[in-house]
């Protein structure tokens, strides 16, 4: 493999002092002939030198010419020997790129395009290596490579707009001859990415006087990334856009996968169809754009609406002005999310499926907050509903969710059956490229297919989503040039035979066409099982997903029982291989609506069992997953009711929890609530107790189920006390006093009132036997009971009721004042209120 580290010369004739000589720095090989390098080393008296040579290993020299350059002279440049030394610590830019003119050399191909970044923090430290070519390693016979290790630190040089590389393995002081760095300019400055990788984030300039060898000079990339013409260049002989990554922040995103099959052509984050004009996207722009310190937006709409390319729209174009972006990763810790807290410059993080990770968003919500820069949060959910206030522990950062001038809806991008047309065209086009970058589908001519496709009536509300639209399209393609016997089926059992978000006729015809890659990976791994089997294993792996080889293991047993142990694992590493996301190991089949297409019709005939056998293997998280992805299909496919109440039922306590978590996510959980009603009368009392506590605090769509569960949960309660009334006195009590509560708070007052008045009479009993331990407990009773006496009209009694718990609550703050001055400062605001004029 040729290195991309190489040797540039130029010829200094007439230079300043009159002499001819062979200006020396160093390269990077950026892809095709195209080479990035220091402006002074070949262009040594500020213009292009007329002979340029590159000398790359194995190659050997190689005749070059520079094709775009720019210096910016500051007053405290000076250079020898084109090396980067004796100079002081003076701005400006010194970058050129040249191109390789040797018509016999065959430019090499790299399996990964060069990667740009640049800091975009505070934070000091940051590591980095550059690959030169100095004087300290040159002898008579070659000049070697020296790899330069060290960090930067973002605040040195930033009036000079230069990074500052603190070496850590630098070489001995100036010589007689001048710099022993003299060489190493032109010397590509890289990051090492947390999901491997470098990032070039500059170009090696100087060897600033005063630091003995210590440091170099970097010129930042971004410095030049705006020159349209040095883009173009880029462009063109990389192959790909420059794209400037935030080097600090790398660690919070996932790295995109790229598409291996059919469906993945579909996927928001490689998908090459062009994006559609909304008016959305200009409202964000300009929300990005307004003088607010820090602002955030949930934009909420079904499956296949749009939301994500949207938001990678919206990231993309606040990139070209110079925002850093993000889209975290599920697996980014409140340790890595905490540098969002350390940008220099604005930044826009993307949240995707927001419903499902409250569980980050306080640790998002801080960081962002003690941000100096200017900072947004983009949420995206299919659903503004529940998961914004039905939290166990509410915290303050997130009151901001529950405005509900934060939500945008997202509507059709195409309401229209002409628009949708045109986007079903465009799509063909885009899609039909992919098709031939695919195994299995370069053979055909899919430039012909394409041009030979007729718009088909798209008319109906199984196209609203752009994602329908593009499903039809790439069905349309595979079915022209490459058609599956059997297209007919209906995943839906009776629904048409259109394009809806992945179903009918056009998901039937992917999944086909993804059985297909299937069975060609399952070919390279060994795995012999039948069509049929691989489908359920797929539909398996989709729905449960897994965390790790234990977890698929566990499923895998149940699918295929009698598989020996070697071809378990090989059978669990090809499930892994199909579709990765960088996150878990089993990630399933995507996008999501072709997903839950795929799970429909496979619980609706060739595999009803699919719960009933897998269910007792999986576990929490898991569960959550398989019940997300149910939920979120049932309304495409209503016999899915039955089986999101399998689950949860043959999942007993742990069905329970999870259905707790995703009902306020999906915006039909009447049957997670449902399946709930009728598990809880069937639990014991410690899975009862499991259940109790992952309820919400605060939670209207789950109040019922709160009252259902502290009902069946008292009666257990009572139970035990038949039977031990001095152990289980306690937990009857507190058991009592909760279903008050909630009883109260679904407007079964009445009832909350006899169980309130039943909970302070528990209590006194308690507080007769033991007054120190259960004073406390009685005075929350008491000032219950008197908030339920209000709500009843009983005003008098309800006053009496408050000032006996204000006086319990002076008696506790008077010996732990810390403990219990709150709750006086309450009790004394409700005697107030119940003893004032309108009492």
């Amino acid at each position: 493999m040729v290195r991309r580290q190489v040797e540039v010369y130029a010829v200094r004739a007439g230079d300043a002092a009159g002499g001819s000589g062979w200006s020396c720095g160093s390269g990077y090989l950026l892809g095709g002939r195209l080479v990035l390098t220091a402006a002074h080393v070949v262009c040594p008296t500020g213009d292009p030198a007329a002979v340029v040579r590159v000398l790359v290993e194995g190659a050997g020299q190689l005749a070059g010419r520079v094709v775009w350059h720019r210096h910016d002279h500051s007053d405290s440049d000076s250079d020898s020997g084109g090396g980067g030394g004796g100079g002081g610590g003076g701005g400006g830019v010194d970058v050129a790129l040249v191109v390789i003119t040797d018509a016999g050399w065959v430019p090499p191909g790299w399996r990964h395009r060069p990667r740009w970044g640049r800091l975009v923090t505070s934070r000091p430290g940051q590591r980095c290596a550059a690959i030169g070519f100095p004087a300290v390693v040159a002898t008579p016979a070659r000049r070697d490579t020296f790899h330069a290790v060290g960090v930067v630190n973002p605040g040195a040089l930033d009036k000079a707009g230069l990074y500052a590389v603190e070496v850590t393995n630098p070489p001995e002081g100036p010589g007689v001859d001048g710099s022993r760095w003299q060489g190493m300019s032109g010397a590509a400055v890289t990051c090492r990415s947390v999901h491997g990788g470098e990032v070039l984030i500059g170009v090696v300039a100087q060897d600033p006087a005063g630091f003995d060898s210590r440091r170099l000079t970097a010129v930042p990339i971004t410095t030049v990334a705006t020159d349209p013409e040095f883009v173009r260049l880029v462009t063109e002989h990389t192959g790909a856009a420059m794209v400037i990554e935030p080097v600090e922040l790398a660690g919070l995103e996932l790295p995109v996968q790229p598409a291996e099959s059919p469906a993945g052509l579909l996927r928001a984050d490689v998908a090459e169809t062009p994006f559609r004009p909304r008016p959305e996207l200009s409202a964000l722009q300009q929300w990005c754009r307004d003088g607010a310190w820090s602002g955030v937006r949930l934009i909420a709409g079904p499956g296949g609406q749009g939301k994500t390319r949207l938001a990678r729209q919206l990231a993309t174009d606040m990139q070209v002005e110079g925002w850093s972006t993000v889209l975290l990763a599920d697996t980014a810790t409140p340790e890595q999310v905490a540098v969002l807290g350390e940008v220099s410059g604005p930044v826009l993080v993307v949240v995707d499926y927001a419903e499902g990770r409250t569980h980050q968003l306080t640790a998002v919500l801080a960081a962002l907050g003690a941000a100096e820069a200017r900072v947004r949060l983009l949420l995206l959910a299919r659903t503004a509903g529940a998961w914004r206030t039905d939290r166990v522990d509410p915290h303050p950062q997130l009151a901001i969710l529950g405005d509900d001038r934060i939500v945008v809806d997202l509507g059709p991008v195409e309401p229209a059956p002409a628009g949708r047309g045109d986007a079903w065209r465009q799509a063909v086009v885009a899609i039909a490229a992919g098709l031939g970058d695919l195994d299995g589908y370069r053979h055909l001519d899919w430039a012909a297919v394409a041009a030979g496709l007729v718009v088909p009536a798209l008319s109906g509300d199984r196209f609203r989503t752009i994602l329908a639209v593009h499903t039809d399209a790439l069905a349309a393609l595979l079915q022209t040039a490459d058609p599956v016997t059997d297209a007919g089926g209906r995943a839906d059992g009776g629904a048409d035979g259109g394009a809806g978000g992945g179903a009918g006729g056009a998901g039937v015809v992917l999944l086909e066409h993804e059985s297909r890659y299937w069975s060609r990976v399952a070919d390279r791994f060994g795995v012999t099982l039948i069509a049929a089997t691989r489908r359920r294993l797929v539909a398996a792996a989709t729905l449960w997903g897994a965390a790790d080889p234990d977890q698929a293991h566990r499923v895998l047993d149940c699918v295929v029982p009698r598989i020996d142990g070697d071809s378990r694992a090989n059978v669990a590493d090809w499930l892994a291989t199909l579709y990765r996301d960088g996150e878990r190991y089993w990630s399933g089949l995507t996008p999501d609506p072709l997903a839950e297409t795929l799970i429909a019709a496979t619980l609706a005939g060739p595999y009803p069992g699919l719960i009933s056998d897998t269910v007792g293997a999986v576990e929490g998280g898991q569960l959550e997953h398989g019940l997300t992805v149910l939920g979120r299909a049932h309304p495409q496919y209503p016999h899915l009711a039955a089986a999101i109440t399998d689950t949860i039922v043959a999942a007993g306590a742990a069905g329970a929890v999870a259905a707790i978590a995703v009902a306020p996510r999906v915006a039909q959980p009447q049957p997670l609530l449902d399946a709930l009603a009728l598990l809880a009368p069937t639990l014991d009392l410690p899975d009862l107790q499991t259940v109790d506590q992952a309820l919400p605090r605060y939670s209207v769509l789950l109040a019922r189920a709160k009252v259902e569960v502290a009902t069946v949960l008292t009666q257990r309660w009572r139970h035990a006390v038949a039977s031990d009334r001095t152990a289980n006195l306690p937990d009857l009590a507190m058991s009592v006093n909760n279903l008050a509560i909630r009883l109260a708070e679904v407007g079964r007052r009445g009832e909350g009132l006899a169980a309130a008045e039943e909970a302070v009479d528990l209590r006194r009993e308690l507080v007769a036997g033991n007054r120190d331990a259960y004073l406390p407990n009685l005075a929350g009773s008491v000032n219950n009971l008197a908030i339920r006496l209000a709500e009843a009209g009983r005003r008098a009694e309800a006053l009496a009721a408050a000032q006996e718990a204000e006086t319990f609550y002076r008696e506790l703050a008077a010996s732990e004042p810390d403990i219990f001055a709150a709750d006086l400062a309450a009790a004394r605001e409700l005697v107030s209120e119940l003893s004032g004029p309108d009492a």
